[in-house]
């Protein structure tokens, strides 16, 4: 072997490589040294190899020999240089807000995101669903506690690298939620002296925790059914006076 191009990869990382020299042919083993797997081998002619170097994520940072195996024997040491992985970093992230009380599926976009384990986006936010798309890409979901504190937080993605540095642009922000509303009541009426099961619909009633139907009617049997969705018992009283409400 003459020379190795590139002569170096990172850990936890894969490169493809090749190698030039004399006498390759029939080549059937490649050796990277500790830390690296050698796959992939392709004699390309008798003056050059192409493989793949997986590097492990702890494998020994430095200089190691690479030597070839031939039918003629094992010969022609060349260096490949193991460096220490990047540390993650994050430039976006999308959608950057949610709600009190909301889940919200965010998309991560930086480099150095291959292997990520964890990502925090600051107290009252839990983070499940981590799937790393590509080096420069994850998603999550954020579990925004109804208490989450209100304002900007900071977001940091680990690998087995390390963890990406706070940055003051790359904060998630956590709003109030907004206020439910109602678009229809069914059924719509009910008699005197009678108990009517209720469907309401609207937006925003996550969390509903009650209804108000007005005077001399009882409202029980709350159930948030989706967040468009809640039904609920009113128990007419006897004198309620006949009238349209809102």
């Amino acid at each position: 072997l003459t020379s190795i191009n590139p002569a170096g990869g990172a850990q936890g990382t894969s490169v493809n490589v090749a190698l030039n020299g004399t006498n390759l042919t029939g080549a059937s083993g490649i050796s990277a040294g500790a830390g690296i797997t050698v796959s992939n081998l392709i004699v390309v002619s008798a003056t050059q190899i192409t493989a793949t170097f997986a590097i492990a994520a702890g494998a020994t940072i430095g200089s190691q020999n690479v030597t070839v195996t031939t039918p003629g024997g094992n010969g022609g040491t060349v260096t490949f240089t193991v460096s220490a992985a990047a540390l993650p970093a994050l430039t976006a992230i999308s959608p950057s807000l949610g709600a009190q009380g909301a889940s919200v599926n965010v998309n991560l976009t930086g480099t150095n995101l291959t292997g990520a384990t964890a990502v925090s986006a600051g107290a009252g936010i839990t983070v499940t669903n981590l799937i790393v798309v590509s080096a420069t890409q994850a998603t999550a979901t954020f579990g925004i506690g109804s208490s989450a504190a209100q304002g900007s937080q900071f977001v940091t993605i680990t690998t087995p690298a390390g963890t990406s540095l706070t940055s003051g642009t790359l904060v998630f922000t956590i709003t109030s939620p907004p206020p439910p509303t109602l678009t229809a009541v069914n059924p719509n009426q009910g008699a005197q002296g009678s108990s009517v099961n209720v469907s309401l619909t609207g937006t925003n009633l996550t969390a509903a925790s009650a209804i108000n139907a007005g005077p001399n009617i009882t409202v029980t049997n709350l159930i948030v059914v989706s967040p468009t969705q809640v039904t609920a018992t009113f128990a007419i009283a006897a004198t309620t006076p006949v009238e349209r409400r809102t």
